[in-house]
């Protein structure tokens, strides 16, 4: 069942990929526009994440690349300063995507606790960010929450592929 999955063209779920990238976007928008924004991880990333595990030839550091662009416009950053994280990461990533598909997806979801973590401490230290008392926590549990939701987009994702390449 596995194999089904992970042998899948690119071609037949492209539009599940650009729309999935499109909902993560949109919900690290909406997010900006609260009065009190919470700290959400990049959740195009955590996407790329999954494709890049499932699709051995996606245009996965482009894809990121250009992602990480608009994260730069969108929370009005040093242009290319996501985009280089995130082409780093996912380069990482795609260094070890076999490995990482065969993990248990709570092994995983640590993984990406890990990734996340590395990635908001390297964002700390690069970008002047001042966290007040509360936010601290709150930053710093960002990547708990990439870990927790990692697991969904897992399970909604190979749903939603296999009910596009059953029909």
């Amino acid at each position: 069942m596995t194999e089904r999955l992970n042998e899948l063209e690119f071609s037949k779920v492209v539009w599940l990929w650009l729309l999935s990238y499109f909902v993560a976007l949109t919900a690290n928008a909406i997010n900006l526009q609260l009065s009190t924004p919470l700290f959400l991880p990049p959740l195009a990333l955590i996407v790329a994440f999954f494709w890049a595990t499932h699709f051995i030839n996606g245009p996965h550091l482009f894809s990121v690349f250009i992602l990480g662009l608009l994260y730069d416009g969108l929370y009005h950053s040093l242009l290319g300063m996501h985009a280089l994280l995130f082409v780093v990461f996912m380069y990482l990533m795609l260094r070890i995507r076999l490995r990482f598909r065969s993990y248990r997806i709570w092994q995983q979801a640590l993984f990406i606790m890990i990734y996340m973590a590395i990635y908001q401490l390297i964002y700390y230290s690069i970008t002047p960010i001042h966290l007040s008392d509360k936010d601290v926590l709150s930053y710093w549990s960002v990547p708990l929450l990439a870990g927790l939701l990692w697991i969904p987009v897992v399970r909604s994702f190979r749903g939603l592929t296999r009910m596009n390449t059953t029909s």
